[in-house]
Parts: C-alpha cells; structure tokens; sequence
C-alpha cells in the first residue's frame, strides 16, 4: 500500500510539472508567433518571400540546435515516446524536454507546418522520465510517470485533461 501512495504522489507531482511546461510551452509559442508573425512579416506587408523564408528560418535553426544539443528532439515526438517506453526503459534524456520546447517554439511560431501533439507529448514524457529519475523508481515506474507526463502535458496544452490521460494511454 505504500508503494501505491508513492506512486499516486509521483504520478500527481508529474502532472503538475508538466501541466507548468506544457503551460510554458503554449505561451512561448504564442509570444514567438506574435513576435514574429503578428507583430513581423505580416504586420510589416512583408513580400511574399518573407513568408516563404521566415518558416524555412525557423525550422533550419531548429534543426540544427536539434542536430548539436538533442537529437532526439528531432522527428514526430509520439514515436519517439513509444520508443522510449518500449526500448528504452523509459528513459528520456534531461534537456530533451528544453531543446523540445524550444525548437517546436522556433518551428511552429514562425509559420511552420506542425503541431503541437508530438511536441508536448514529448516534453511531458521528458519531464516524468527526469522526475522518476530524481526519484530513483525503476523502470516500470518510470514508464508509468513517462505517461502521466503525456497525459499532463497534452491535457494542459488542449485544456483537455481526459484527452491526455486517453493519448497517454494510447501511446
């Protein structure tokens, strides 16, 4: 029974975390696209070619801070969550989740192609793997927390909490 309780505690300190950084997340992205694209190239009537080149910025700079610091931060973010849960051991490196945010920050607010699904199912499987390893659990407690992340993330990001914990079971 006091496993049980560890892990509710852990489960929810998870989801407060991580409903912060999804939280985070959809801010920065929301100030980077006014920023830029508000507040830039659209308010300035900028010529059609800033509207081509702006995205291609924002993704090839990303892709690179991806390439240097993270790669894993590259790809979808579901697959790489599956991968992680499955192969890993629920292991997600601990600036996986920053250089996530960071680079689908830099992508989709600048006009990118992309959603924020991938992005924040990852930062949230990021945070509840560095969290169960501050908290030394093993690996199928790991994996557990790898979920509530998921499912914290992507319910803060949606304001919709039952969607995530479905995603975070689904994945």
């Amino acid at each position: 029974m006091r496993s049980a309780g560890r892990l509710i505690f852990l489960c929810a300190l998870v989801g407060l975390v991580t409903g912060l950084g999804g939280w985070l997340f959809d801010e920065g992205l929301h100030l980077v696209q006014v920023m830029l694209l508000d507040q830039g190239i659209f308010k300035a009537g900028a010529s059609a070619w800033a509207e081509i080149l702006l995205p291609a910025a924002g993704a090839g700079l990303a892709a690179w801070m991806a390439l240097k610091w993270a790669p894993e931060a590259l790809g979808t973010g579901s697959d790489l969550v599956v991968k992680a849960y499955h192969e890993g051991g629920g292991h997600i490196r601990k600036r996986v989740p920053l250089f996530r945010a960071l680079c689908s920050i830099l992508t989709i607010g600048s006009g990118g192609s992309a959603g924020k699904e991938g992005p924040i199912a990852q930062i949230g499987a990021g945070l509840g793997s560095t969290l169960g390893r501050i908290f030394r659990v093993d690996a199928e407690t790991r994996r557990i927390l790898m979920l509530a992340g998921v499912a914290g993330g992507v319910g803060a990001v949606f304001k919709a909490p039952l969607g995530g914990a479905l995603l975070g079971l689904e994945l």
